[in-house]
């Protein structure tokens, strides 16, 4: 296969899984940390960031959705402000948990995440778009996708975002970036002198400019595959998989399943040539939800029974929004190191940490010790979660 076409396979598959459609663009990368770097680069080079304007942050942004922005402030002179997920201040700056209250005539740039990677809510992207470009028409806003997209579908092309960025290898794919954007929004940026080619350049001319040094075609293979595998998790029929409506439905009756157990029986004699469609994305993450959620729903109570257990939520918790499975807490009697090695010792996978969050999310929650972490997906099973609440419940100084 030639080499363009392995390419251009890859965007245009990750395209459909993210719901993107002809009014997007999307660029490889190494990362998404490098894409989010090189796009915060070009408004600079471009003059569209300029000393008078604005740039909103969501406080709960990754790093990678943090830095390049603080730079960019930093070359032109822009202001930077703070959307706060908490009730703390930002000392010297300007801040606040209403976004309303931020927007201004001068605002360019709003960088928020589609779920934070720590509190995990799932936010309604759609309407803060919809709020940004009602008061602010010039703004763009960029939403960093990576945690999201392994449980929940973007849907790019209906929620109204300027640019989304994910990464493959959270999404059960290889290593490498992908940067979704609005063509409209990418003419915009694209630097002064190629403005008078920009309504006529061919896609090529792009991915020449923003696709710099060799892409890794194996990984671009790689998204080929991610394709076939979403097929075959839309393959999945609710009277060919045991225990499915069970699990989903807390109402019935479990004693005759296998604790946990989900036996699945998946198509493959045509999902080689099958045509990958938003339909099968839309059932895929349908089973993804469903298999996630027997899981979230036993893990969280029982999380919560425990008065020494603090779970880390946003304010999005008080507005009923969907959660991907990522539940993070501390416990005020145990050192979150201490909790992580007790599981790997019984072969169990968490982690603890700060997960590159940015020093004002940390600061506003005064943390003294890391932060534990239980990320589930749509392979693990019900069985495996119980097995994680009783090494949790058994360590020493748990109750």
């Amino acid at each position: 296969m030639e080499i363009w076409k392995l390419k251009d396979d890859a965007r245009k598959a990750l395209l459909t899984i993210i719901g993107g459609s002809n009014d997007h663009i999307l660029f490889l990368g190494p990362n998404a940390t490098t894409l989010l770097g090189r796009l915060a680069q070009k408004y600079v080079e471009s003059g569209f960031l300029q000393e008078s304007d604005e740039i909103i942050l969501a406080s709960e942004n990754h790093l990678a959705n943090v830095r390049p922005w603080l730079n960019a402030a930093s070359s032109t002179g822009a202001s930077v402000k703070w959307w706060l997920c908490t009730n703390d201040s930002v000392e010297n700056g300007i801040d606040s948990m209403d976004l309303d209250s931020l927007l201004t005539s001068q605002t360019r740039i709003v960088c928020i995440s589609h779920s934070s990677n720590i509190f995990g809510a799932i936010h309604d992207v759609k309407q803060i778009c919809k709020e940004v470009k009602k008061k602010c028409p010039r703004a763009h806003v960029v939403v960093d996708g990576v945690a999201a997209v392994p449980h929940s579908f973007a849907s790019v092309s209906e929620i109204g975002v300027d640019w989304y960025i994910i990464s493959c290898h959270k999404l059960f794919g290889p290593h490498i970036g992908g940067l979704c954007g609005l063509r409209c929004a990418l003419k915009e940026i694209f630097p002064k002198q190629n403005n008078n080619k920009s309504s006529s350049m061919k896609d090529d001319a792009y991915y020449q400019t923003w696709e710099s040094g060799t892409l890794n075609f194996e990984a671009c293979a790689g998204i080929k595959g991610l394709g076939i595998y979403f097929s075959n998790l839309a393959s999945f029929e609710s009277n060919t998989v045991l225990g499915f409506e069970q699990h989903y439905n807390p109402n019935r009756d479990n004693s005759a399943l296998p604790p946990g157990e989900i036996s699945v029986q998946i198509k493959n004699s045509t999902q080689q040539s099958m045509r990958l469609l938003k339909h099968h994305i839309v059932q895929a993450y349908n089973h993804i939800r469903i298999a996630e959620d027997s899981c979230l729903n036993f893990l969280v109570p029982r999380l919560a029974a425990c008065s020494n257990v603090q779970m880390l939520r946003d304010r999005a918790s008080y507005n009923k929004l969907r959660f991907i499975p990522i539940v993070s807490f501390v416990h005020f009697k145990i050192n979150s190191k201490t909790i992580v090695n007790e599981c790997h010792q019984e072969g169990i996978s968490i982690r603890e940490g700060t997960f590159l969050a940015n020093d004002v999310f940390l600061n506003s929650l005064d943390l003294c010790d890391g932060i534990v972490r239980i990320s589930i997906c749509h392979y693990n099973t019900l069985e495996e979660t119980q097995r994680l609440v009783e090494v949790l419940e058994s360590i020493d100084g748990w109750w």
